[in-house]
């Protein structure tokens, strides 16, 4: 029944790519909430592994001894000390062979996020929050055509530059691609966007207690790859005139939603949770 839509209230930031991907596999998991079986064996799958060097990274972020200085030597310790708990927490001693050489990649990745977080700290920013969420309770949504949607999310990290009063918002990544390759396609019309995260972020930010104006805040991305060279924070650089796109395409999301526009998309989609049901992958 597609006019459940009608009744959402309430959406995640990462719930609208997967309604710019497809709108009916949106509906399937959002709205009826199938959910795929998870059959996989004893090896961290790819968000499990993200889970690791995400985990470590919030915990240095809410740690004390993180202010002390910056040397990358102690960055590192702190942070593979996170690293360590969170993996017996949640794994074990006795964990598998396959987990054990996955933390030990998740390890060499953080010696490169040590060194880029004491170049960050040498050129005066600071973290303020990390892994800080906003939703019903902070007032975090917008208003389309008189109702309000909330829009739920957990911001990864909150930087703040004392000294310029700049702020900056930051979500860590596996992988080296910075935000314009992931945000934008081009298509014969110019550039549309296919994902939604950091513009959604700049809409919640009166909502994470950033005392800035939401057109001056950087976003960006620590990307954390398994290449040196691509471990860095890539703040990104969307002019205003794509940004007012971005917040229209929000708006045109959530009126899609409530009216119940649920069509599945006629091309590919990678990684189909939902291929058995649409028959995606069987042939004719």
């Amino acid at each position: 029944d597609s006019s459940r839509g009608r009744d959402v209230t309430s959406i995640s930031v990462t719930a609208f790519s997967d309604y710019l991907t497809c709108p009916y596999r949106f509906y399937l998991r959002h709205i009826l909430r199938y959910r795929p079986l998870d059959d996989s064996g004893g090896e961290l799958a790819a968000n499990q592994f993200g889970d690791l060097i995400h985990n470590a990274l919030d915990r240095y972020g809410n740690d004390d001894a993180r202010r002390v200085d910056a040397d990358p030597a102690k960055i590192k310790s702190l942070m593979l000390d996170h690293l360590h708990d969170y993996a017996r927490q949640w794994y074990g001693d006795s964990a598998t062979t396959s987990v054990a050489l996955q933390v030990a990649q998740a390890e060499r990745r953080l010696e490169f996020v040590a060194q880029r977080q004491a170049e960050r700290i040498a050129a005066g920013w600071r973290i303020k929050h990390a892994e800080i969420s906003a939703g019903e309770q902070q007032r975090s949504g917008i208003e389309v055509d008189g109702r309000w949607m909330t829009i739920n999310g957990r911001i990864d990290r909150i930087d703040h530059h004392p000294d310029s009063g700049r702020w900056a918002i930051l979500d860590y990544k596996t992988h080296g691609t910075p935000p314009e390759k992931t945000h934008l396609k081009k298509t014969k019309d110019g550039i549309e966007w296919h994902e939604l995260q950091l513009p959604l972020y700049r809409i919640m930010a009166p909502c994470l207690g950033i005392d800035a104006d939401p057109k001056e805040i950087e976003l960006g991305y620590f990307n954390i790859s398994q290449k040196d060279a691509e471990t860095k924070i890539n703040i990104s650089h969307f002019d205003e005139a794509l940004m007012v796109q971005a917040q229209a395409q929000v708006v045109d999301c959530i009126r899609g939603i409530w009216a119940g526009k649920f069509e599945p998309t006629s091309e590919t989609v990678r990684y189909d949770d939902y291929d058995m049901i649409l028959q995606t992958g069987v042939a004719n």
